[in-house]
């Protein structure tokens, strides 16, 4: 249906914003990977605020999949990401890693329940304004 097909392209645009977010955050071996490690906790936080303080829900699932993006593809090719004296944070990072990847299928689900019911309206919306042009021209 048309409805849907314009829900999951509006969907696909939110995951090539965060994908695209994530990606872009230069990891350099200079620089201390305990300041990647806060960047991430960054935007974690800033997700969930999104999702609960905000009730923002777009805004929060691509933070939360830009968080993903970043931990699970960028921070391991720091040279210090494997290093001893930061495994605590690293096995908290992969634990919230792991959390977050089960909090966005409920999000996207919602979110493509919530844009495909959009694009119903704004098809019907659609249809009687052209029937109703469609009258005035008779």
């Amino acid at each position: 249906e048309l409805a849907e097909q314009a829900a999951k392209a509006r969907h696909q645009v939110l995951v090539d914003e965060a994908e695209g977010g994530g990606r872009a955050i230069y990891v350099a071996d200079h620089i201390p990977v305990k300041r990647f490690f806060f960047a991430a906790n960054s935007i974690l936080k800033q997700g969930r605020a999104a999702a609960t303080e905000e009730q923002d829900l777009e805004r929060s699932f691509v933070l939360l999949l830009r968080f993903t993006t970043f931990v699970i593809d960028l921070l391991p090719t720091h040279s210090g990401f494997s290093k001893a004296d930061v495994a605590a944070e690293r096995k908290q990072l992969k634990k919230e890693c792991g959390r977050v990847l089960g909090d966005l299928e409920p999000m996207k689900v919602a979110l493509l329940d919530r844009f495909t019911t959009e694009a119903e309206a704004r098809l019907l919306s659609e249809r009687e304004r052209e029937k109703e042009q469609e009258q005035q021209a008779a």
